[in-house]
C-alpha cells in the first residue's frame, strides 16, 4: 500500500494506519551505512574487530571524519525511523554530506601521500556508490510522500 493511500485512507476513517514499511526499511539502510563508517573509524585506530575477523591499518587523520559522517549518518537514520513523516530532508541532507566526506576521503586514498591498503580504495568506492544509489532512491516520488508529512 503506498503512502498516499494510506494517508487518504487515514483522512477518510480518521484512524493512522500504521508504519511504513517503506520509510522504515530505508532507516534501516541508514543505519547500515552509519556502522560502515564507525566500523572504518575504528579500523583508523588499528583496531582489530574479532567479529569481522579484521585488524585495521592505523590511519589517524581518517579517525575523526569517518566517525563524524558515521554519528551524522546514524542521527539522520533515528529521525527517518522515529519521525518518518517529517525526515525526507534529513535522510537527503545526511546523505549528501556522507557523499560529499566520502568524495574527500577518496580524494585523500588516490593522492597517494601514504599508501593505503586496497581495502580502502574499495570501501570508499563501494560505499559512494550506495550512497548515491540512495540519494537516487530519496529523489524519487514514492520515497518523498513516504518520509514528508502528509499534506
Amino acid at each position: 500500500m503506498s503512502a498516499v493511500v494510506r494517508r487518504q485512507e487515514q483522512a477518510s476513517t480518521g484512524k493512522p494506519q500504521g508504519r511504513d514499511r517503506y520509510a522504515t526499511a530505508l532507516g534501516v539502510i541508514a543505519v547500515l551505512e552509519a556502522l560502515t563508517f564507525l566500523t572504518a573509524s575504528l579500523l583508523h585506530l588499528g583496531t582489530h574487530i574479532p567479529v569481522l575477523g579484521i585488524t585495521g591499518e592505523k590511519f589517524p587523520g581518517a579517525v575523526i571524519p569517518e566517525a563524524l559522517i558515521g554519528f551524522v549518518m546514524l542521527a539522520g537514520a533515528v529521525v527517518v525511523l522515529a519521525a518518518p513523516r517529517r525526515a525526507w530532508a534529513v535522510a537527503v541532507g545526511t546523505h549528501v554530506f556522507a557523499a560529499a566526506g566520502t568524495c574527500v576521503g577518496i580524494s585523500v586514498v588516490l593522492s597517494g601521500v601514504q599508501h593505503r591498503p586496497a581495502a580502502d580504495s574499495i570501501y570508499h568506492f563501494t560505499i559512494l556508490a550506495v550512497l548515491v544509489a540512495m540519494i537516487a532512491v530519496l529523489a524519487r516520488g514514492r520515497t518523498r510522500a513516504a518520509l514528508k508529512r502528509p499534506a
